[in-house]
């Protein structure tokens, strides 16, 4: 035999109506909770007690979630400052003209005609802004972040592999596996 679901309690019924007045302004916090009971007929169905006790603790509960919000908005506003600031001040390497086009210029290998300095001068956003030692560490790592990115693509593959004969219920060995990511394609 199946449960009948409980009806709603009044409180259950009163809550939803009174946090959307709360939000939209017609409850203040300067209001008594008697004004606001007298507000609505679904309240009424509450008992007066019950009512203003809920009242009181949907109230704390709202300004602790509001204070909570402004304290995260300005934390954010905070971060936001700082980075548009630091994106905006000469020497940043992230978001910057030059690292756009050291993209670029990886991509099409300009990097391997020459010495870095060569590349470092073919292009006034590289030396406009960053000296040779700083230009040459970023073509290390835009180098070291494409091999490395096809490291984890292989690894990641043959984790999946060891997975599906474990699954099979035959026994994995590393040398066993064969990944080739142009395969997986």
């Amino acid at each position: 035999m199946a449960k009948k679901p409980k009806p709603p309690t009044h409180w259950e019924i009163a809550k939803p109506l009174l946090l959307k007045d709360y939000l939209a302004g017609d409850i203040t916090d300067a209001m008594e909770p008697s004004y606001v009971w007298k507000l609505r007929s679904a309240f009424w169905n509450t008992e007066y007690n019950s009512f203003r006790d809920n009242f009181a603790a949907m109230e704390r509960s709202i300004k602790k979630h509001k204070e909570r919000a402004e304290l995260d908005e300005a934390g954010f506003r905070h971060d936001l400052a700082l980075y548009t600031l630091a994106r905006d001040t000469p020497g940043c390497w992230h978001g910057s003209d030059a690292q756009r086009l050291l993209e670029v210029d990886i991509e099409n290998k300009r990097y391997e005609t020459g010495k870095p300095k060569i590349l470092w001068l073919s292009r006034p956003q590289y030396h406009g802004e960053f000296d040779l030692e700083t230009f040459r560490g970023h073509i290390h790592q835009e180098l070291r972040s494409d091999r490395e990115t096809n490291y984890w693509i292989v690894h990641k593959g043959r984790g999946e592999e060891a997975i599906k004969a474990k699954e099979g219920g035959r026994k994995v060995n590393g040398d066993d596996i064969f990944y080739d990511p142009v395969l997986d394609m």
